[in-house]
């Protein structure tokens, strides 16, 4: 654990709802519910303070994203490019630091949910999408530009379908 680890692990000790009030007094500006508060308290509730707990289960987040970023690489571009994808997302150096501080699994958290609404969208469950959005965005605000994403998504589909304009 590093000394944020410390921080967030300190406040689940207080209970779920007393770090989610701490949270919001404290740190109202990073407000990150779902990817610190109620995620270190239910690891915690889980494993207690182990580390490695910590550690394997963010890892676990980066293969899902790395499996969905492929997915949908190969939905969008066809299997090569699908696979060059998920390549150059697992060779990314930020997840180096990412999986070395617990307290950065807001970004992972957020990546995999921000890539669990693309595979909603892709699949026309936009219902299921928007849940996970929100879901991302409290996890971190770096998911905000999705709907540009999703906007961009539905063109493409639409252009390679022929009914982007009017065809």
């Amino acid at each position: 654990f590093l000394e944020d680890d410390y921080i967030f692990l300190t406040e689940v000790r207080r209970g779920l709802i007393g770090s989610i009030e701490h949270a919001i007094r404290s740190v109202g500006t990073y407000f990150r519910p779902l990817s610190r508060e109620l995620y270190f308290w239910s690891l915690f509730r889980t494993f207690g303070f182990e580390p490695l707990a910590f550690h394997l289960v963010n890892f676990g987040v980066l293969l899902s994203t790395i499996a969905m970023v492929a997915w949908l690489g190969v939905r969008l571009a066809g299997l090569r490019a699908g696979l060059l994808a998920a390549a150059v997302y697992t060779l990314f150096y930020p997840h180096r630091v990412l999986l070395g501080s617990i307290s950065c699994s807001q970004d992972l958290i957020a990546t995999v949910l921000a890539c669990a609404a693309m595979f909603a969208q892709a699949s026309g469950r936009r219902w299921i999408a928007a849940a996970l959005l929100l879901g991302g965005l409290l996890a971190k605000e770096s998911v905000v530009p999705l709907p540009l994403v999703f906007a961009l998504w539905e063109w493409h589909r639409a252009e390679r379908s022929g009914t982007a304009r009017g065809v």
